[in-house]
This record gives C-alpha cells, structure tokens and sequence, in this order.
C-alpha cells in the first residue's frame, strides 16, 4: 500500500495576496478571524465550536466565519442567536473558488471540529494559507494538525478546550507566529506537484514491471 496525499495548489492557496475586498464584499471586520470552511452536517459538530466561542468572545475580540451550507445551518442561525452572538458570527453560504483562498489570507485560525475527515482538504489549504489550526483529534487530522507545534488537538466534544486553544493562539502573538511557520512547512510536504510526481513514478514503475 502506498499512500500519496491529495495534494494543495500552493499557487492558489497561500499567505500572501490583498484581501480588502473580501472585507467588503462580505461585510468581514477588520478584527481577527477564527475560520471554518467545509459543509454543515452533523458530524462536523459546529454547535460544540459555536459554544465555544460564546465563552472565548468574553475574552478576546475576534469574529467566527463559517463558510458553505449543509442541513444543520438554519439550527446553527438559530443556536448563534440564543447563544447571543450573531454580532461576532457571520454565515456566509457558498463562496466561490475566486474568492475562497482570500477567506483563508485574511483569518488568523482555522478550526474544525469534524471527526470524519479523511484527508481534509480544507485543512490543507488553510495550512498552506500559513494558519495554525485547531481539530478535533479524531479521523486523519491528527496526521496533519500537531498538537502543539502547528495548531492544537482537543477531545471531539470538549468545548472547554476548544476555548483554551482560541484564547492561545489569538493572544499570543509569538505562539501564532510559530504555528504560522509550521503549517506552511508542513503543507510544502502536500504540494500537489510533489503528488503529481508519485503517481506518475507509480504508473512507470507499473509500466515497468509488465513489459
């Protein structure tokens, strides 16, 4: 068995790049950004993130920007109102590939509380944006999140710790800087080149082998 990564475009998804009209064209403050992409199901459990970001608000400034639809959206509307923050919360819906990289450049975390990833792409493409990221420590994602050294891993459903680890990265500056580093290492290693090269070097040793 040889297992080759799905791979990241660092072309389109990197840290560098104007983001202001982002900012306008979805009404984005200029504050730090806490960021999901990805679809709004169940098993992606959004609602333990939405918790835990009702207790992380009262400590830090930041606003949460969730990105795609699913069937849980209109309940995760409604808990963001009972919860009391629909200011700092903001859906957006469908983005389209032109603007998505930009939503990446302009967070300072990536979060997924997700424990059905098999790869998780998104995951990748917010590492080659230079994000740290939080997940839950379950599916794949512990294969690329390290605990501690570009992001944090947390117990599916433990919203306390999913408070712990947006307090860190959003208050400690040196903290976010090393993790920024990391994750664009880390997500060099998942260049789509590099996963275009394997399986090509996979069919012509195949080739080979039945001539």
């Amino acid at each position: 068995v040889i297992a080759i990564s799905n791979g990241v475009d660092l072309e389109k998804f990197n840290a560098f790049g104007n983001v202001e009209f982002i900012r306008e064209k979805y009404l984005i403050p200029d504050k730090p950004i806490l960021l999901y992409v990805g679809r709004i199901d169940p098993e992606k459990h959004l609602e333990d993130v939405l918790c835990a970001v009702a207790i992380a608000v009262r400590q830090i400034d930041f606003h949460f920007v969730i990105i795609g639809n699913g069937i849980r959206k209109s309940a995760l509307e409604s808990l963001t109102k009972k919860l009391a923050i629909g200011d700092r919360v903001i859906f957006t819906g469908f983005v389209s590939d032109i603007d998505l990289p930009y939503f990446y450049k302009v967070s300072r975390c990536f979060i997924t509380a997700s424990v059905a990833e098999l790869q998780s792409l998104v995951t990748l493409e917010a590492m080659a944006s230079g994000l740290p990221v939080i997940a839950a420590n379950a599916g794949a994602l512990s294969e690329l999140v390290h605990d501690k050294i570009n992001g944090f891993l947390f117990k599916p459903g433990d919203v306390n710790a999913i408070v712990q680890c947006i307090a860190r990265i959003f208050a400690q500056d040196d903290l976010y800087q090393k993790m920024s580093k990391k994750s664009l290492e880390f997500a060099f290693m998942h260049d789509i080149h590099k996963t275009i090269t394997s399986y090509e070097a996979i069919y012509q040793s195949h080739c080979r082998n039945n001539q």
